[in-house]
C-alpha cells in the first residue's frame, strides 16, 4: 500500500486479528479507541495522530494496524518518524507509602517476593538483573551489588549495610550457594502475586517494573540531580532518564510557585 492511498480502517477485521494474535483484552481495547480516531488509513492522519496523542499505546497501535493490512511503507515510515521524535509512556511508579504496606505483607506471607521488591526500590535495578542475581554478584566488603548489562558493561550500584545484612541473612537462611541463583521462581509467579494482593492493599494492580520507576521519581526527589537518577539505573542514553523529569520534584515546584508568586505581585503592584 502507498502511503498516499486513502483505505477506510477496518476496526471489526483489526479486532478479530488482534485476538488470533493473542493480544490481551485490554490491549485490544486500548488499541480500538486509538484507531476510532480516524476514519482512513493514511501519512496525513497517522502524524496527526502521533502528534495529538503522543503516547506509547499509539504508537503501538498504528504499528500493529499497519502489520494488519501489511503496509511495509507505513511500517518503515513508522520506525523512523518515532526515532527523530521519541514517544513515552507515562510514569506509573510505587510510592513509598505503597512500598511499606507490601513489604510489611510478604514479610509475613512469602519473603523471597519481599526480598525481590525491597531490592528493586533500593537499587532500581531491572526486575531481569534481580531475578539473575547470585551472591557473587554482591560484594559485601565493597557495599556494591555488580551486574552485567547492556553492551557487556559492569553496572555498579552502592548499596547501604543495613541492607546488606538484611541480604548477607537471607542468603545464609536459605543456604544458597555462592554460583546459585537468589530467587528460584519464575517471573510470572511473583508477578501473578504481587498485581492479585497489590490491588487489595494499595487498591490497584502494581507491577514489577513500577519499583524501578519508584526508585527513580523517589531518588530524584531527593537529589534533584537527574544526571545521577541516569547513573544510578545504568542509562547510557540521558533521554532514556528525561522521562522521569516529567514527575514533579520539591524543587521544581518551589520554583514554579515562586515564579508565580513574583508575577502576582508584580500585577498587584500596578494597580
Amino acid at each position: 500500500m502507498n502511503l498516499g492511498r486513502n483505505e477506510k480502517v477496518e476496526l471489526d477485521e483489526f479486532e478479530t486479528y488482534l485476538k488470533i494474535k493473542g493480544y490481551s483484552p485490554k490491549t485490544i481495547k486500548e488499541y480500538l479507541l486509538r484507531l476510532k480516531r480516524i476514519e482512513y488509513w493514511n501519512k496525513t492522519n497517522v502524524v496527526w495522530m502521533l502528534k495529538h496523542y503522543p503516547d506509547y499505546l499509539t504508537y503501538w497501535a498504528l504499528r500493529a494496524y499497519a502489520k494488519f493490512i501489511n503496509d511495509e511503507g507505513m511500517l518503515q515510515f513508522l520506525k523512523k518518524y518515532t526515532k527523530k521524535t521519541k514517544v513515552y509512556s507515562d510514569v506509573d511508579y510505587v510510592k513509598p507509602e505503597e512500598f511499606v504496606k507490601l513489604v510489611k505483607f510478604f514479610n509475613e506471607r512469602d519473603k523471597e517476593l519481599a526480598m525481590i521488591l525491597k531490592i528493586m526500590f533500593f537499587t532500581g535495578l531491572r526486575i531481569g538483573s534481580v531475578l539473575s542475581l547470585t551472591p557473587n554478584n554482591i560484594d559485601f566488603k565493597d557495599r556494591v551489588i555488580r551486574i552485567k548489562v547492556k553492551g557487556n558493561r559492569i553496572h555498579r550500584i552502592p548499596v547501604h549495610e543495613d541492607f546488606l545484612v538484611e541480604l548477607y541473612n537471607y542468603i545464609n537462611e536459605n543456604l544458597i550457594k555462592s554460583t546459585e541463583r537468589i530467587f528460584k521462581k519464575s517471573y510470572d509467579g511473583y508477578l501473578k502475586k504481587l498485581k492479585r494482593w497489590s490491588e487489595r492493599i494499595c487498591g490497584r494492580k502494581i507491577k514489577m517494573h513500577m519499583f524501578r520507576h519508584g526508585f527513580a521519581v523517589n531518588f530524584l526527589r531527593k537529589t534533584n540531580n537527574p544526571y545521577m537518577v541516569q547513573r544510578a539505573l545504568g542509562h547510557t542514553n540521558f533521554k532514556t532518564t528525561m522521562r522521569y523529569l516529567t514527575v514533579s520534584t520539591p524543587e521544581f515546584e518551589r520554583k514554579i510557585f515562586k515564579f508565580q508568586e513574583d508575577l502576582f505581585n508584580l500585577e498587584n503592584e500596578t494597580k
